[in-house]
């Protein structure tokens, strides 16, 4: 791999420096809470393993009031737009739409649909989630993020029962996110909630556990950070996906968690953590995510 010689040390230095400072700000947010609360068992789960899983974060009421605000986000995409396959259009409210076969994404949901974005304004959950995620690298990135909340994004894919002219038909073996892949090189956060109950035949998420720890993919983190930057010749460059020789290593070092969860559960995860959504064989699923 053939390196540009300007900034190349930075860069390198930022990368670990980005691990060790995540690490040091979750040990420090532990340090705060009291080894009883409930707040302190989600963290601590997070520290192990890179994911938690916070029951009932939004209660029956609650999730099934969010749930229809969703499907009247649905509501808002033209008809003469769909299509069976739509990379990336954005509408005239400011939401991106993404489809394949069988399934649909709306993101930037909280341009559209205040109430939403009120639920996670000045929350905890995005407290936490915005500390972790920025440094002082991003100062204003951090500050907005506590202030304006997350972007939020749904998505529903489905076995063709789901009836909606949004996205008719059923899912095909083309998954969005389906392959082994990180979000970034770098620490961050993001979250879902299931909207409806998720289990196995519905193709829940799944994470490759304490795979988000520097020791093991600190290679792959540096030469794809290297990559986004452009600081490599580009027949060198790598993506976001893992190739085989690391998924395997997944495989054999790390337990896999498949999200089964019930309504109104959350999950949160750290983006450089090995990660990919499975198959949907049967059913629906109904998520909102959260992008910190």
């Amino acid at each position: 791999m053939k390196i540009k010689s300007i900034g190349t040390k930075i860069a390198i230095l930022k990368v670990i420096l980005s691990h060790i400072i995540s690490d040091i700000k979750i040990n420090l947010i532990s340090f705060l809470f009291f080894s009883n609360s409930n707040h302190y068992r989600y963290i601590k789960e997070f520290k192990s393993k890179g994911c938690a899983v916070i029951p009932n974060y939004f209660n029956k009421d609650e999730v099934e009031k969010i749930y229809q605000q969703n499907i009247q986000e649905l509501e808002k995409v033209p008809p003469e737009l769909i299509q069976e396959k739509i990379d990336n259009i954005k509408l005239e409210n400011g939401v991106n739409l993404e489809k394949i076969r069988g399934s649909i994404k709306l993101k930037n949901i909280e341009n559209s649909n205040k109430n939403l974005k009120k639920l996670f304004k000045l929350k905890p959950i995005t407290l936490f989630s915005s500390f972790y995620s920025y440094s002082i690298f991003n100062v204003k990135k951090l500050l907005y993020s506590i202030i304006h909340g997350p972007l939020i994004l749904y998505n529903v894919t489905h076995d063709g029962s789901f009836k909606h002219y949004t996205v008719p038909e059923g899912v095909s073996d083309e998954v969005i996110a389906g392959d082994p892949h990180i979000d970034s090189p770098i620490p961050g956060i993001k979250a879902f909630i299931a909207l409806k109950k998720v289990d196995i035949a519905n193709g829940p998420f799944c994470y490759f556990e304490k795979s988000n720890s520097f020791k093991h993919l600190k290679n792959f983190y540096i030469r794809l950070f290297f990559s986004e930057q452009k600081m490599i010749d580009k027949e060198n460059e790598i993506t976001r996906s893992l190739d085989k020789d690391l998924i395997n290593f997944c495989e054999n070092n790390f337990e896999l968690y498949k999200a089964t969860i019930n309504p109104g559960d959350l999950v949160i995860f750290d983006t450089c953590g090995v990660h990919y959504a499975s198959k949907l064989t049967k059913g629906q699923r109904h998520l909102m995510f959260l992008y910190y």
